[in-house]
């Protein structure tokens, strides 16, 4: 099957802001988010003639991304396994956040910062399929085609991911978004 879209340099580029967005959500730095939506390039290049079309150009780009930062995140693992573990009485990056009053409720900005705060808590395939399914938009299909898992998977993913989100605002005084 041919490509349904001729994959030029315009082409690749076009998707970069949805690569952008996907990589800073994933591991919330630039820099970082820059240095492997540059390899996610270099190896769309490496691959463009094994492109089929079978999915669009932005799922296959995202699915290759997707495994740039599964490696990233199994290469920093394998390194902080061989660093020294910390002190154990050294402070810890977060401080636990005060409890809310009871009548108080969170406004917007302060709900997001419960959700990041809490994406960052959740593995990092439930994070991905949340951020696939439920902020990309992306169909559930072509979710499980980004990430390598089965749909049952990809629904226990979301399941859990959700939960762990909904449990996150409810502890902080915010109901579950609208449909949720």
């Amino acid at each position: 099957m041919a490509p349904a879209v001729e994959l030029t340099e315009e082409t690749i580029r076009s998707v970069e802001p949805v690569l952008m967005g996907f990589a800073l959500r994933q591991v919330r730095r630039p820099d970082l988010a820059r240095d492997l939506v540059q390899e996610t390039y270099v190896a769309v290049l490496e691959a463009k003639s094994r492109f089929e079309g079978r999915s669009s150009l932005r799922t296959w780009m995202v699915g290759i991304l997707s495994r740039k930062i599964v490696d990233h995140y199994r290469r920093t693992k394998r390194e902080l396994l061989m660093d020294v573990p910390p002190e154990p009485d050294s402070p810890t990056k977060f401080a636990p956040a005060p409890p809310a009053a009871p009548d108080r409720r969170l406004d917007e900005r302060q709900a997001m910062a419960v959700i990041e705060r809490s994406l960052e808590s959740l593995s990092e395939l439930e994070r991905m399929a949340v951020l696939l399914v439920d902020v990309e938009h992306m169909e559930r299909a072509e979710a499980c085609n980004a990430m390598g898992v089965k749909p049952t998977h990809l629904r226990v993913l979301l399941h859990r991911g959700r939960h762990k989100l909904r449990k996150a605002l409810q502890d902080a005084e915010i109901g579950p978004p609208e449909g949720a």
